[in-house]
């Protein structure tokens, strides 16, 4: 039996491969703790097949799958992707650069299609060539860019001129219609206060109508309202303003945003409007439903000066005739001059209306008495004896008044009116060519 003489052995110091070997599993379980719990889908795939080795929660419930769904297939049978040449273009990209950083493409989730920013990082896994791939879903984002551009866009494009001014009410940003509108540019406005550039200078508003546009934007966060407003050219127009203000989380207001636009085409289509249901069109005197308002307001006047007024009703004599005779454009023609001549007669603050045909009311304020009226008559009579000049020809009327007072024959209106009317027809029966006042 051979004895033992030597034992040789061999002894290496393997701590430090020891320490690097934990430090790696420290730092992959790190990793994957980090992979796991990421905020944002993740998912490991191989290289080169495609096949799902790894998912977070965050992508299984991203895609709508369990884990047992998808690890161990590819993406293109999960119908993650498009089609296949969108993968390939996707892995070529990180082929060429060695990564790939928000690679933004078109993605099938449990929702249905979704724009993505797609990264990927090459990582090795037991030797395997893999993929990191993480996900980041900006197709609400998209959306609301998109509706950004398109609200940008509509305010570019707006008739109307839009500003946003800052909690003082000083002018931050505008649209181009604001400068069609007013005449300035955005540099020559921003950082002034809108009111004192566009609506002080009219002289048209106060300090109370100011405050009272303040104080019901601090209480209801809205106004709207005509206002004046004035052009860089000085000219001035009538503005519809629309304000609201805008509140931060703590529900203080840090901007204003306003809208308005010139309404002047719409007040002047609006007094043409006014105009042609209160004045008569041939002669431009007011007509009878502006004749009974003006009757109403003067006998309310009237009533508190504890004062007297008349009501002449004016008819024309010899007036068809000349119609006859020349014909309407003709007589037309002599309307116009009659109503010219009537305003030259009577002080201004006489009231002179056309009722229509050769009729005419005159309504006279602040008299002493029927002496006073029958003065009036008399020279409106003689006024109306002076020849007319119509174009080649010159012809002759003359006319005829009936009278009544306020408050001696009526306190309404209507009344008043009815009554001067039978007095003139006593002055047509009594051989016209003059006047009467009311035996009422």
């Amino acid at each position: 039996h051979g004895r033992l003489r030597k034992i040789v052995g061999m002894v290496q110091d393997v701590t430090e491969r020891r320490k690097a070997e934990l430090k790696l599993r420290a730092t992959e379980k790190r990793w994957e703790s980090v992979f796991k719990n990421s905020p944002v889908p993740g998912v490991v795939t191989a290289a080169k097949t495609g096949t799902c080795l790894a998912a977070n929660e965050e992508f299984l419930e991203w895609i709508g799958k369990p884990a047992e769904e998808v690890v161990g297939r590819t993406m293109l049978e999960l119908k993650f992707w498009m089609n296949a040449e969108q993968r390939a273009q996707a892995v070529a990209r990180v082929e060429e650069k060695g990564y790939l950083r928000h690679f933004e493409l078109r993605l099938n989730v449990a929702k249905g299609q979704r724009t993505v920013l797609m990264n990927v990082e090459p990582v090795d896994i037991d030797d395997e060539a893999c993929y990191l791939a993480t996900f980041i879903d900006i197709t609400e984002r998209n959306a609301l860019e998109q509706e950004l551009k398109l609200t940008a866009a509509a305010v570019e494009q707006a008739a109307e001129a839009m500003v946003i001014l800052d909690h003082k009410g000083n002018i931050v940003s505008l649209n181009p219609a604001f400068t069609r509108i007013t005449g300035y540019e955005k540099d020559e406005v921003t950082g002034k206060s809108m009111s004192g550039l566009l609506h002080w200078p009219t002289g048209k508003h106060d300090d109370s109508f100011f405050r009272a546009l303040t104080g019901r934007l601090l209480m209801s966060g809205h106004w709207e309202g005509e206002v004046w407003a004035q052009r860089k050219s000085g000219e001035q127009f009538p503005e519809l303003l629309s304000i609201s203000a805008i509140r931060n989380g703590a529900n203080e207001i840090t901007h204003y945003v306003g809208v308005f636009n010139d309404i002047s085409g719409q007040k002047d289509h609006e007094e043409k409007l006014r105009k042609r249901a209160l004045y008569d069109p041939l002669t431009g005197l007011p007509n009878r439903f502006l004749l009974l308002d003006h009757m109403e307001k003067a006998i309310e006047r009237a009533s508190r000066r504890q004062s007297k007024l008349a009501v002449c009703f004016m008819d024309l004599d010899h007036f068809k005739p000349v119609n006859d005779t020349h014909g309407h454009e003709t007589g037309d023609q002599l309307l116009k001059q009659i109503a010219v001549r009537l305003l030259q007669t009577l002080r201004k603050s006489d009231f002179v209306a056309r009722l229509g045909g050769d009729e005419f009311v005159l309504v006279l304020e602040d008299i002493d008495g029927v002496a006073q009226v029958e003065r009036v008559a008399d020279k409106v009579v003689n006024a109306m004896h002076e020849p007319f000049a119509l174009n080649d020809i010159t012809v002759e009327i003359g006319c005829s008044i009936g009278v009544a007072l306020y408050p001696n024959h009526a306190e309404r209106a209507k009344t008043l009116l009815r009554y001067a009317d039978e007095a003139l027809y006593e002055t047509k029966e009594a051989g016209r060519d003059g006047y009467r006042v009311s035996q009422r």
